[in-house]
């Protein structure tokens, strides 16, 4: 009997019109996730629209002054690098400057200038979650949609709704960039690359640190994550050795110069009381998902995510999981972390204010961000039901409605600055309106036709311009 020659069968089409289907039903997935990941984005656009207020208030005023030197003397070095209390803030200047020369200094730009930074943050964010290979792509979409939910939580609406506050955004994006960029450069195959995305690791950090003070934290959590990264090899590294260079030469030019930080009574008052430091820490943190009318319940919620926090390094070792492909959400729970600690010692008599907030969140987000990957026992996500309630809390619901007043631009505080009802006149068309700082707690009003007299708001002319503005408080 001869052998028959061995013909394969034809290829099935099954197999490719299956895989088809479920890469085109991914597909939609993924678009309705990203819809998702819009709305918080959207939301929070319609609110600085429908909520922000063209006025000048606290900090803005600093920035007028700056503006009328720049008219008299131009533009210097000395000026804009001047402390502004503890802070040197070079970078956010450049930023303000030219918007409020294009847009006569509306507040309101500069919102939405906030928002655009904002943005970046989610961009950034979204783009290592999309990175992970070892995540399916249904998962990556879906912590997408809870990370949009948690940039743009409204809970930070202290600054979104302050134009000076670009500064604590741009604190914001450049340690992240930073942060970012290290974890490429790990994972650069060519050393072409890991140059590169070091020096611009370099660079965003730089930008951070003279952003506001907040940004030195960058460069001692660069330098962890440069010990995770390199590990044994950490002190002979040339990358950290020109990390601890750069940054030494940060720090000197930061405190050149600087003056007396701080108040010394209330630095008394912390040293010599650290369990209220430490109360604030964790009510701090916990504010990112309690309002400030729930009280000591916001202090729980700090314990649950410092709690959080150490459980999941616990698991993180128990499961033998290599740190360096957990960089970058270890920095991001790193800097909410000490950025947080610092706050409590400089800002402790202001309370819990909502603009804290936005770094407080990011220990959250680098939470989620470390549990995309890991599982349960019984092989499923641990994390799915825990996001539904943060999402719910953090984007706590505010009583704000807008109310037409002819006569007035009244600002209210309840709950200890915790929700916002704005009362605004809808018939300004003014290019700034003054407002008087408030009080701790209260309200305030005052007319409308209290404007400031500066021509440097329109652009900045040659002729000297004269500033009347209303007597504030000192600062809280």
């Amino acid at each position: 009997m001869k052998n028959k020659k061995f013909v394969p069968p034809p290829p099935s089409t099954r197999s490719l019109s299956a895989s088809y289907e479920t890469k085109r039903s991914c597909g939609h997935v993924g678009l309705s996730f990203l819809g998702f990941a819009a709305i918080p984005a959207v939301l929070c656009l319609i609110f600085i629209c429908c909520f922000g207020v063209n006025v000048v208030y606290y900090d803005d005023f600093a920035m007028i002054d700056l503006a009328k030197k720049i008219n008299d003397l131009g533009w210097n070095f000395e000026t804009l690098f001047a402390r502004h209390f503890e802070h040197r803030i070079f970078f956010p200047r450049l930023l303000i400057l030219p918007v409020a020369y294009l847009s006569h200094f509306n507040s309101v730009a500069q919102m939405l200038t906030s928002f655009a930074l904002l943005s970046l943050i989610a961009f950034v964010v979204a783009n290592y979650i999309v990175q992970r290979k070892d995540v399916s792509d249904k998962k990556k979409y879906f912590f997408i949609t809870i990370v949009s939910f948690l940039v743009y939580s409204l809970a930070q609406w202290g600054n979104l709704l302050w134009g000076f506050q670009v500064g604590f955004f741009m604190v914001l994006l450049f340690p992240i960039l930073s942060y970012y960029y290290l974890y490429l450069m790990f994972r650069a195959e060519n050393k072409k690359k890991r140059n590169l995305y070091f020096a611009a690791a370099l660079l965003t950090a730089f930008i951070a640190a003279f952003s506001s003070a907040q940004g030195l934290i960058s460069w001692i959590v660069g330098a962890i994550l440069m010990c995770i990264m390199f590990r044994k090899n950490t002190f002979t590294s040339p990358y950290f050795i020109t990390w601890l260079i750069v940054g030494l030469f940060v720090y000197v030019a930061f405190f050149y110069n600087l003056g007396a930080i701080g108040n010394r009574s209330i630095e008394a008052d912390v040293l010599g009381n650290p369990l209220r430091v430490l109360i604030f820490i964790f009510s701090l943190i916990g504010n990112s998902m309690l309002p400030k009318a729930f009280g000591s319940l916001m202090t729980v919620a700090g314990v649950f995510i410092v709690g959080f926090v150490l459980t999941t390094g616990i698991v993180l070792w128990q499961k033998k999981k290599n740190l360096q492909e957990f960089v970058f959400p270890i920095a991001l729970i790193l800097n909410g972390l000490f950025v947080t600690a610092m706050i409590a010692f400089g800002r402790i008599e202001i309370g819990t204010a909502s603009r804290f907030t936005s770094f407080s969140i990011y220990v959250i987000v680098g939470l989620l961000l470390i549990w995309i990957e890991l599982r349960d026992t019984n092989g499923k996500s641990t994390i799915k039901s825990l996001t539904k309630v943060l999402v719910a809390v953090t984007n706590k619901p505010f009583r704000i409605k807008a109310m037409g007043n002819t006569n007035s631009c009244r600002f209210f505080f309840f709950c200890h600055n915790t929700m916002p009802v704005v009362r605004t006149n809808p018939t300004i068309n003014t290019p700034a309106t003054v407002i008087r700082e408030p009080n701790a707690l209260g309200s305030i009003e005052l007319p409308i036709n209290e404007k400031i007299n500066i021509n440097t708001l329109r652009g900045f002319p040659k002729t000297s311009a004269s500033i009347d503005r209303l007597p504030i408080a000192p600062r809280l």
